[in-house]
């Protein structure tokens, strides 16, 4: 396995063996702030100071560097927003959770049709679609190497 699938297949690995939907969104932001870390890391010059802050404000940094496009960087957002609301509510029940909120384009079709009630599914979709994609991105188009956890 090279070393550009380990963070990948990890990622999916670990989110397929929870069962919590809090824990579920926690790991997914955990993934996808790891890109985000690298992308400033490698894309700015005083990244030491910068990946101090907090997850939004390095969002809104990349996103108005024209680093990541504008849909990705609405589920990520929308994924920020969702992990602050099971962190600082311990009874948090997803009522509000639509997956149809997220842009899902790394997801194949039959898989966006699904209309499940079930909220660790729909977490897990969102999940997966938005990590594939600054996975993606980061690795091509903004030629990054993962680095080792």
């Amino acid at each position: 396995m090279g070393m550009s699938h380990e963070l990948a297949e990890g990622f999916a690995t670990k989110l397929n063996s929870i069962e919590d939907p809090i824990a579920a969104v926690v790991t997914i932001h955990l993934y996808t702030e790891y890109w985000v870390d690298l992308i400033i890391k490698n894309k700015t010059k005083t990244s030491s100071k910068i990946l101090r802050w907090n997850y939004l404000n390095k969002l809104e940094l990349i996103f108005n560097m024209d680093l990541i496009p504008e849909k990705l960087y609405q589920n990520l957002v929308k994924l920020n927003k969702l992990r602050n609301k099971c962190a600082h509510n311990l009874n948090y029940r997803f009522n509000d959770l639509n997956y149809r909120d997220y842009n899902l384009d790394y997801v194949r079709d039959e898989i966006k049709e699904l209309n499940s009630e079930d909220t660790l599914l729909n977490i897990n979709i969102i999940g997966l679609a938005t990590f594939a994609w600054i996975n993606d991105l980061a690795r091509k188009e903004l030629n990054l190497e993962e680095e080792p956890i």
